[in-house]
C-alpha cells in the first residue's frame, strides 16, 4: 500500500489532467463540374479509414461551401452525396486544418429522369478489417432481443457461454462506441431490444495505448459495436419476465434503460433456480471448481467459471455512461451476484500401465454459497490540448463457504490399494483493485509524443478450511493468506516517419511481491488440541522484476498497415522460504520478443491480416512454491522450484471478403502456436507406500500432481464461413467448417506421453428472411474427434456427435403467439456403453394483450 500510495502521489505530482484529443476544421466547396455553380444542401461526410463508426459531416450553404469541425488526425475518405449528381470520393490525411478548396461534382442524367429504383439492403459490408452488418436485412419477431437479430447475422454464432464471429470469440459489445456491462456479451445482447438496432460492426478494437498513439501495439480485442438507430437514442426500453414452475420452481427477470442524448443508464435484476444466469460471475478466488483439488486453495482472476449442478442465482446490475460537452466521458458498470450451488459428481478413471490398470472410483457432493462484487469504470476528462488521460479502474470482491463429501477407492484388479472417505468445509475471502493510467503529451503538431502507463494489482485471497478424514479419524485445519503486489510502468517516445511513418521507443518496467503463507494444524484429542505440521506449513515469497526495453516502426496508408517490432525482455525471479526451514534462490530468463503484422487489400472488398508474436509465460508463485496439498488423501500436489518459463510462437491471419452483388460474405482464420517449455501437471502413481523429501508420506495409491515443463506443444485451428441471402426463398444460408490439431506432452511416472488430438466440426444454419410475423431457424452441426497416445497407441479414441436444432416462431390473428424448439443430439463412438441420443421439445402458446402488445402471458 505504501508503494501504490507513492506511486500515485507521483503521477498526482506530475500535473497530469485529463485532456481533449487534438481536432482540426476541414472546409471547401462543391461546385457543378460544367458550369461551376454552388450545390446547396449536398451532404459531405467524412469517415476514418481505420474506424468506420468515426464519422464527420456537414451540409454545403447557398454558396455551396461547407465546414467540418472536430475532425481528428488520420486518414479520412471524403464523399459527397447530392440529388441529381455522382458520389464524389477522395481518401486524404488530416494532419492539420486545412481548405481543401472547389471540388467540381458531375451531374447523374438517370437521376433526373424519372426512374423507380427497388433494392435490396446490402447484409453485409467488409471496410478494412471490419465487418457490417444492415440490421433492416434481416427480419426477426417485434418483441426479438438484439441477440436474436445478431444471431440471424452470418458467421456469428451465439451458445449459452458466449458469442462467436466467424470463429473468433466476442470478448466485448459497444453502444454506439460505448461500453455497455463491461466485457459480458451475452448480457449486452439480451438486453438490448432488436427494434432499436440500425447495424453491427465487428472488428479487433486496439488497445487504449494504441488508440492514444496511434500505433498499433498488436493486443487487440475482439468487439462487436451496436449501432442504434437516430430517431431511437432517446427514450426509455425495458422487458420483465416472470414465471414459476413445478418444485417450486421459479424466475423472475428484468431489465429497463433509459438513454437521453449522451446519458444511458441500465439496470437489471433477476432470481431463479433453473440454472440461467444472466451474467458470468468473477471467481477471482477459484472456487467455482470441485472440490479435493488445488485450485481450491490458489485461485486466479476471471475464471467465469460456470459449475454444472442445480444453482439459484439472485443477481442485479446497473450501467451509466455520459458526455461532459468536451470536457469528458465517463463509463461504469457495478455487478452483485449471490449463488447457491448442489451438485452431485461420479468419477471413473482408468490408468494404464505395463503391467495392468488402476482404476480410480469417486463420488463427490458438494454444496457451495457465493457472492461477488464488481465495478469497472472509464474516465476522461479533457483540460489541455496537448494532454490526454484515461483512467480506468476495477474492484472484485468476493466470499464464499463451500461444503463437500468426498468417498473415493483406488483398486488393481480386484485389490483395493487405497480409500479415502472425508468431509471438506471452506470459508474464504479475496478482493482484487486494479487500474490502467494513461498518460500521452504531445510535443508538437506533427504527431510527436510522450505516453506514460501505470499499471497497478493488487489483491489477497484468505482460505480457512477443515479436512476431517473419516476412515483415518483425524482433522487437518488449513489456513491459508495470498497477496499480490504488481505494477507495471511504461514509457513510449513516438516520432512520426514522413508522412505515414511512425517510430517508437518504449521501455517497460515490471515489478511485484507475492507472498503465499499456509499454517496447517491436526486437532488432537477430546480437547481438540492444535498441533501445527511443519510438513505442510509454508511461508513463501518471491519477487518479480522485469525489464523490457523495445523499438518499433508502423507505416499506416489509406487501406494497409505494417508494423514491426522487437523487445529484448530480461525477467529476474527471487524467492525466499522462511518456513519450514530457510531456502532462497534466484532465477534468471532472457527472451528476445519479435512481432509482425500487416494488414493488405486484396480483390474488390476483400483484404487480408496477419500477425506473428514470440511471447514469454512465467510459472506463478504456488507453481514454484513447493508445498504439498494432501487435501484429497488420493490425490497430492506440490509446486516444483525449477520450473522455467515457456516461449510461445504464435500467428494469426484472417482473409475476409464481401460481394454486395450476389449478398455473399466470405471469411477464413487460421491460427497456429508452438510452445518451448511448456508449463503442465506431470503425474506420478505410487503403487506402495513412499515418502517425500519433506517427510510427508504417500499411502499406496496415491497420485502425486507436480507441474514440470515439456517441449513440443502445438495448436492449430483454422475457420472458414460462408454466407448467402437467397432473395428468393428469403431466407440465409450459413456454411462453416472447423478443422483444429493440437498437440499436447504429458509426463506420467517420468514417462513422456504425446496426446494428439484431431477435431472436425462442420455446421450448416437457414434463417428465416419473410417478415417480422414468421422467424425460423434450422441447423445442423457435427463435431469429429480422434486422439492418440504415444504410450498406449492401442488406447486410441474416437467419437462423432451430430447436432440438429431447429426454433419456429409464428405471431397471427389478434396477438397468438406460437413459438416451438427443438435440439436432437447423437454421441456415436465413445464405447458401445455410452453412444447415446436424445431429442428436447418446447412448446408454447401465448397471448399479447395491452397498448402495442407491451405484454404476453
Amino acid at each position: 500500500m505504501k508503494k501504490l500510495t507513492l506511486t500515485l502521489a507521483l503521477i498526482g505530482a506530475m500535473g497530469m489532467s485529463f485532456a481533449q484529443t487534438e481536432t482540426f476544421t476541414i472546409s471547401g466547396r462543391l461546385g457543378d463540374s460544367e458550369d461551376g455553380s454552388p450545390l446547396i444542401g449536398a451532404v459531405v461526410m467524412l469517415k476514418s479509414i481505420k474506424d468506420s463508426t468515426d464519422v464527420y459531416g456537414a451540409t454545403t450553404g447557398t454558396d455551396g461551401r461547407y465546414i467540418i469541425k472536430d475532425v481528428p488526425r488520420g486518414f479520412f475518405r471524403l464523399r459527397t452525396q447530392s440529388l441529381g449528381y455522382k458520389p464524389f470520393t477522395r481518401v486524404f490525411r488530416v494532419t492539420t486544418s486545412a481548405d481543401i478548396g472547389n471540388i467540381g461534382v458531375e451531374p447523374d442524367a438517370k437521376l433526373l429522369q424519372e426512374v423507380e429504383i427497388e433494392a435490396e439492403v446490402i447484409p453485409v459490408e467488409t471496410r478494412g478489417d471490419s465487418t457490417i452488418y444492415n440490421a433492416d436485412a434481416f427480419k426477426v419477431n417485434p418483441d426479438a432481443s438484439a441477440a436474436d437479430l445478431v444471431a440471424k447475422m452470418p458467421g456469428i454464432r451465439i451458445t449459452d457461454t458466449g458469442v462467436q464471429a466467424n470463429g473468433e470469440t466476442v470478448q466485448q459489445v459497444l453502444v454506439d462506441g460505448k461500453r455497455f456491462f463491461g466485457q459480458d456479451p451475452l448480457l449486452a445482447l439480451n438486453t438490448i431490444p432488436a427494434e432499436v438496432v440500425n447495424k453491427v460492426e465487428v472488428f479487433d478494437q486496439q488497445s487504449e495505448r494504441a488508440q492514444l498513439t496511434g500505433v498499433d501495439d498488436g493486443n487487440t480485442t475482439k468487439t462487436m459495436n451496436v449501432v442504434t438507430k437516430e430517431d431511437k437514442r432517446n427514450g426509455m426500453f425495458g422487458k420483465f419476465q416472470a414465471g414459476i414452475g413445478t418444485d417450486d420452481r421459479h424466475r423472475l427477470e428484468g431489465n429497463f434503460t433509459q438513454r437521453n442524448g449522451t446519458k444511458q443508464f441500465t439496470v437489471l435484476g433477476m432470481s431463479n433456480d433453473i440454472n440461467q444466469r444472466s451474467f458470468t460471475d468473477s471467481d477471482i478466488l477459484g472456487a467455482g471448481g470441485s472440490g479435493g483439488r488445488r485450485g481450491r486453495f490458489f485461485g486466479s482472476s476471471g475464471s467465469n467459471s460456470q459449475p454444472v449442478g442445480i444453482t439459484l442465482t439472485e443477481s442485479v446490475g446497473v450501467n451509466f455512461s455520459d458526455e461532459w460537452n468536451d470536457k469528458g466521458k465517463i463509463e461504469a458498470s457495478y455487478f452483485f451476484d449471490r449463488s447457491k450451488f448442489e451438485n452431485t459428481e461420479i468419477t471413473n478413471r482408468e490408468t494404464f500401465f505395463d503391467e495392468g490398470s488402476q482404476i480410480y472410483d469417486e463420488v463427490n457432493t458438494t454444496d457451495r454459497n457465493n457472492m461477488n462484487h464488481r465495478l469497472n469504470m472509464r474516465l476522461e476528462y479533457n483540460l489541455s490540448d496537448r494532454t490526454s488521460l484515461v483512467f480506468r479502474p476495477r474492484v472484485s470482491l468476493q466470499d464464499n463457504e463451500r461444503q463437500t463429501f468426498t468417498g473415493g477407492s483406488t483398486t488393481i484388479g480386484s485389490d483395493q490399494i487405497g480409500e479415502t472417505i472425508n468431509n471438506f468445509t471452506a470459508e474464504s475471502s479475496g478482493y482484487s483493485i486494479g487500474g490502467d493510467f494513461l498518460l500521452r503529451h504531445k510535443l508538437n503538431d506533427l504527431g510527436r509524443a510522450i505516453l506514460v502507463e501505470f499499471t497497478p494489482d493488487m489483491n489477497d485471497f484468505s482460505y480457512d478450511n477443515v479436512f476431517d478424514d473419516q476412515l483415518m479419524d483425524s482433522t487437518l485445519l488449513y489456513f491459508d493468506d495470498n497477496s499480490n503486489f504488481t505494477y507495471t510502468t511504461e514509457v513510449s517516445y513516438l516520432e512520426p516517419v514522413g508522412l505515414s511513418g511512425q517510430f517508437q521507443v518504449e521501455y517497460d518496467y515490471v515489478t511485484g511481491t507475492r507472498k503465499a503463507n499456509r499454517e496447517t494444524f491436526s486437532v488432537l484429542g477430546a480437547d481438540e488440541d492444535r498441533l501445527l505440521v511443519e510438513s505442510l506449513s509454508n511461508q513463501f515469497t518471491s519477487d518479480l522484476i522485469q525489464h523490457r526495453p523495445g523499438v518499433s516502426y508502423s507505416h499506416r496508408g489509406a487501406s494497409t498497415f505494417f508494423r514491426a517490432e522487437l523487445e529484448f525482455e530480461n525477467t529476474t525471479y527471487s524467492a525466499d522460504q522462511s518456513f519450514p526451514g530457510e531456502r532462497t534462490g534466484t532465477k534468471t530468463f532472457n527472451a528476445v520478443l519479435p512481432t509482425l503484422m500487416s494488414r493488405v487489400p486484396l480483390w474488390g472488398e476483400a483484404s487480408m491480416f496477419f500477425r506473428y508474436m514470440g511471447r514469454t509465460s512465467q510459472p506463478s508463485a504456488s507453481q514454484l512454491q513447493e508445498l504439498v496439498d494432501n487435501s484429497n488423501p488420493l490425490f497430492f500436489s506440490a509446486g516444483n522450484s525449477d520450473l522455467d518459463q515457456s516461449y510461445a510462437h504464435t500467428f494469426f491471419a484472417r482473409l475476409s471478403s464481401s460481394n454486395a452483388d450476389k449478398n455473399s460474405s466470405f471469411s477464413n482464420f487460421i491460427y497456429f502456436q508452438n510452445q518451448d517449455n511448456y508449463i503442465t501437471n506431470g503425474t506420478f502413481l505410487f503403487r506402495r507406500d513412499s515418502t517425500l523429501a519433506n517427510g510427508v508420506v504417500l499411502p499406496a495409491g496415491t497420485q502425486l500432481s507436480q507441474p514440470v515443463n515439456l517441449d513440443g506443444f502445438w495448436n492449430f485451428r483454422n475457420n472458414t464461413t460462408y454466407s448467402l441471402l437467397v432473395s428468393k426463398l428469403k431466407m440465409n444460408m450459413n456454411f462453416d467448417l472447423g478443422l483444429a490439431y493440437q498437440r499436447r506432452p504429458g509426463l506420467a511416472n517420468n514417462i513422456e506421453n504425446v496426446s494428439d488430438t484431431y477435431t472436425i466440426t462442420p455446421g450448416y444454419s437457414i434463417n428465416s428472411n419473410i417478415s417480422e410475423n414468421i422467424d425460423y431457424t434450422i441447423s445442423y452441426g457435427a463435431n469429429f474427434n480422434r486422439v492418440t497416445n504415444s504410450i498406449q497407441e492401442s488406447q486410441q479414441s474416437q467419437f462423432l456427435t451430430h447436432e440438429i436444432r431447429g426454433k419456429f416462431n409464428f405471431i397471427f390473428w389478434k396477438g397468438i403467439v406460437f413459438r416451438t424448439d427443438f435440439n436432437y443430439q447423437i454421441y456415436d463412438g465413445i464405447s458401445g456403453d455410452f453412444d447415446t441420443q436424445f431429442f428436447l421439445w418446447n412448446m408454447s402458446v401465448a397471448k399479447k394483450f395491452l397498448k402495442n402488445d407491451l405484454a404476453e402471458i
